[in-house]
C-alpha cells in the first residue's frame, strides 16, 4: 500500500491509504512526485488542502522495494515537516502568530472597555442634566406635583404641558413670586402639532380657601402644583408635565441657540422692558432682544394681551429652532437651558419627542389666548374668561385644529357704562370691539367727574392706563 501526505485545515499532518496495488519503482516514484507536487502547488497558490483524511488515521510511510522509503516520498515528508510543530522555525512563526492574536485580543478588550466607559460617561452626563432640569424643588413640592400631574405612558398620544414664566422684576412689583407667563401647551408628536394657549395672568379664578384671586397668585399660594391644578380646572384637561422659565436667565437659552427668528409686530422702544429698540419685521433676535419683546407691554395699546402674544411668538421660534438642530447640538442647547428652565421631563423624553416630530414631517404650531373680557370687581381689575367661548376653543384644541379664530365678544357688566358700575370701557381686543358706547345726545350736557384728591385723573383699572389689569 502507498500513502499520500496531506495537510488538514489546521496545518496538522494526516494520511489517507491508497487502494492502488504497489507496482514498479517507477510507479512508486511517480506517486511520490505527484504527492510532493500537490503540496508544492497548494503552498504556492495558498490553496487550503482538502481534509479528506480523518484525524484518527495514522501516518504511514510508503512501501518501497528494499525496505526504504521512496525518494519522492521523503521529499514530500520533508516538505510537510517544515509545517510540523516539532520544527523550530515553524514553532517560532507559530509563537509570533500567537503573540499577534494576544495583541489583537488586547486591543479588542481595550476598545470594548472604552466603549463601555464612554457609555457610562454619557449616562452620567445625561443624569446630571436631568438633575439640573428638576431644579431646586423640595420633596414636598415634588409630592404635590405628583398629585396633580397625570403622566402619559408614551408619547404616541397627545398630552398637555403647562409652561410657566416668572419675572423677578415683576415679582418685586407684585410683592411675591407670581407667574407672568401661563401657557397651556398641547403636544401631538404623531401629527407634529403644537398648540399654545395663553391664560392671562389676571384671569379671575376661585381657589377654594383663598377665595377669588388672579390666576398668577395660584403660584404664589401653592407653587407650581397650584398653577397646574387651576389651569387643569379652567381648561378642562389633564396636564402631564410642567416647565418653568426664569426670565432673568432666558437670554442664556436664546443665545445658546444662536438667536431666534421672530416677526416683530411693531416698533418697540420700552426702556422698562429692555435696553434695545426693536424695529418691526422678520429678524433674528439675540437674548436681549427676545427678552425685551417678551417683557414689553407699554408699547402696545392692549398691554398684556399683546405681550402674551409676543411671548408665544418667541416660544414658537425656540421650538422651531430646536426641532431642526442636530442631536448633539440639541443636547447642548438643553444643557444650556437648565440655567433658565426647570421641568419634570427627562432629557431622553425630550430627545424622543424631537425624533418623533422629525419623522412626522413639518411642525405646525397654533397660537391663541383664552377668550376673555376685562372686569372691575370690588375695585380690583380682573380678566374674566368667557366660559362658553373657552369650551368651543378647547374642543378645537383637543381635535388638533386651529383655535385662534375663537375670540370673546362678552362685555362684563362692570365694564358697561349703561349699568352705572363704571364709566370705563376697554379698548378693542384683537381688533374686535367688546363694547360700543351709545351716541351722545346734543341736549344732554357733558357731566364732568369730580376731581380726585391729589389732582390726578382716576385710573379705573389701576395700571397706568395701558389697558391691562394690575395686581390687587
Amino acid at each position: 500500500m502507498t500513502s499520500r501526505n496531506r495537510l488538514n485545515l489546521a496545518g496538522t499532518r494526516t494520511t489517507r491509504a491508497s487502494s492502488r496495488p504497489v507496482g514498479s519503482s517507477r510507479a512508486g516514484r511517480t506517486a511520490s512526485r505527484r504527492s510532493a507536487q500537490t503540496i508544492s502547488y497548494r503552498r504556492h497558490h495558498h490553496e487550503a488542502p482538502h481534509a479528506y483524511a480523518s484525524a484518527g488515521e495514522a501516518y504511514a510511510a510508503p512501501a518501497y522495494p528494499g525496505g526504504g522509503a521512496a525518494p519522492g516520498a521523503n521529499a514530500a515528508k520533508n516538505s510537510a515537516h517544515q509545517y510540523s510543530r516539532t520544527n523550530a522555525q515553524y514553532y517560532r512563526k507559530s509563537e509570533g502568530a500567537s503573540r499577534g492574536k494576544k495583541i489583537m485580543v488586547g486591543i479588542v478588550c481595550a476598545l470594548a472597555l472604552t466603549l463601555v466607559g464612554s457609555g457610562t460617561a454619557f449616562a452620567l452626563y445625561m443624569n446630571d442634566i436631568n438633575k439640573r432640569l428638576v431644579g431646586g424643588k423640595s420633596e414636598d413640592e415634588l409630592r404635590a406635583l405628583a398629585d396633580v400631574l397625570v403622566p402619559v405612558t408614551d408619547y404616541t398620544e397627545p398630552f398637555y404641558l403647562l409652561l410657566l414664566g416668572s419675572d423677578a422684576r415683576e415679582d418685586e412689583d407684585e410683592g411675591g413670586a407670581r407667574t407672568d407667563t401661563n401657557i397651556l401647551v398641547r403636544v401631538d408628536a404623531s401629527t407634529a402639532t403644537v398648540t399654545l394657549i395663553s391664560i392671562m395672568r389676571d384671569t379671575m379664578i376661585n381657589m377654594g380657601n383663598y377665595g377669588t384671586i388672579k390666576f398668577n397668585a395660584a403660584y404664589a399660594y401653592e407653587g407650581t402644583a397650584g398653577a397646574v391644578r387651576e389651569a387643569s380646572k379652567l381648561c378642562g384637561v389633564n396636564i402631564a408635565h410642567y416647565a418653568e422659565i426664569e426670565f432673568e436667565e432666558f437670554m442664556t437659552l436664546v443665545d445658546a441657540l444662536g438667536g431666534v427668528e421672530v416677526d416683530v409686530p411693531q416698533r418697540i422702544a420700552d426702556v422698562e422692558a429692555g435696553p434695545v429698540v426693536l424695529e418691526p419685521g422678520v429678524q433674528t433676535l439675540d437674548g436681549v432682544g427676545a427678552l425685551t419683546l417678551a417683557r414689553s407691554r407699554k408699547a402696545f395699546d392692549d398691554g398684556d394681551f399683546s405681550r402674551t402674544a409676543n411671548q408665544r411668538l418667541i416660544i414658537e421660534a425656540i421650538v422651531s429652532k430646536v426641532l431642526t438642530m442636530p442631536l448633539v447640538d440639541m443636547i447642548g442647547a438643553i444643557e444650556a437651558a437648565t440655567t433658565s428652565i426647570t421641568t419634570d421631563m427627562k432629557l431622553e423624553e425630550i430627545i424622543s419627542l424631537a425624533r418623533q416630530f422629525r419623522t412626522s414631517g413639518g411642525t405646525t404650531i397654533y397660537s391663541a389666548v383664552v377668550p376673555s373680557a376685562l372686569a372691575m370687581i370690588d375695585g380690583i381689575s380682573y380678566v374674566v374668561a368667557d366660559t362658553e367661548a373657552l369650551k368651543e376653543m378647547m374642543r378645537l384644541v383637543k381635535a388638533g385644529k386651529d383655535p385662534s379664530g375663537i375670540v370673546s365678544t362678552m362685555v362684563h357688566p362692570s365694564m358697561d357704562p349703561s349699568t352705572g358700575d363704571s364709566s370705563y370701557y376697554e379698548e378693542p381686543l384683537y381688533g374686535e370691539p367688546v363694547y360700543e358706547p351709545p351716541p351722545e345726545e346734543e341736549d344732554q350736557p357733558y357731566e364732568e367727574l369730580p376731581p380726585v384728591a391729589g389732582g390726578e385723573e382716576p385710573d379705573p383699572i389701576g395700571n397706568e392706563g395701558d389697558g391691562t389689569a394690575a395686581a390687587p
